[in-house]
């Protein structure tokens, strides 16, 4: 059954239209359960996060088929969540506790694949206000990419970048904050000594991090570097 939301802008009727019993059976993880309570009205949200909570709970509908060459695998989405779970609050030092509407993201941009595996976004806007975790939000997603999707890979080169160097700094600080802490928990540990990443490079004011057995390089770029960059 196809929707057409161009006219009525009523994602809400539209979705009290659907059949969602079966998807609320099958997926219990925090993107999916995000996406439902939004569109139960269990979360109060603007129109484009109830336009993004219909189009997850539309395509887990339509998943795996000819013209719809996507999955959801909820098995990426709790080992995003569970690497996240460990990276510390960059103020306190204590392990981060995401926001439901963090997890979403998450879980979006992790958990669907495309049919060779890979990602189905390479790109994701998230506006919010300031102080509300988007930083801490990117930098956690940089650190698991760098660290973990990176695994039987070589000479990757991964871009943190921003407006200005003052921010792009601040990201990149976030992530050697997280990476420091996470080299001193098992198997991180073994996984970052392996990698030869040197972790003294972390409290450093270098300006990328490197894997020196498979060279791979995490680097702080920013649109002040000019065309070079």
């Amino acid at each position: 059954m196809n929707i057409d939301l161009t006219q009525s802008h009523d994602v809400l009727g539209a979705y009290r239209g659907i059949d969602v019993k079966s998807i609320r059976d099958e997926y219990t993880d925090a993107g999916t359960q995000y996406a439902l309570d939004v569109l139960d009205q269990k979360v109060t949200t603007g129109y484009l996060i109830k336009l993004a909570a219909f189009r997850h709970i539309r395509d887990l509908q339509r998943q795996g088929s000819v013209e719809f060459p996507f999955t959801y695998s909820v098995k990426k989405v709790d080992q995003v969540l569970k690497f996240a779970s460990i990276c510390p609050n960059v103020d306190t030092g204590e392990p981060t506790k995401l926001m439901p509407w963090q997890k979403f993201i998450m879980a979006m941009l992790i958990g669907w694949r495309n049919d060779n595996g890979g990602k189905r976004f390479s790109r994701a806007i998230v506006s919010v206000s300031r102080g509300q975790g988007k930083t801490v939000l990117m930098a956690i997603i940089t650190a698991y990419s760098f660290l973990i999707e990176s695994l039987g890979l070589s000479n990757q080169d991964y871009l943190v970048s921003s407006i200005n160097y003052k921010q792009t700094s601040k990201i990149l600080g976030y992530i050697k904050s997280m990476l420091a802490k996470i080299a001193t928990i098992e198997p991180f540990k073994s996984l970052i000594t392996d990698s030869g990443l040197d972790t003294r490079t972390l409290s450093s004011q270098s300006d990328q991090i490197v894997m020196s057995s498979n060279n791979n390089k995490l680097r702080a770029i920013s649109h002040e570097a000019g065309q070079y960059d």
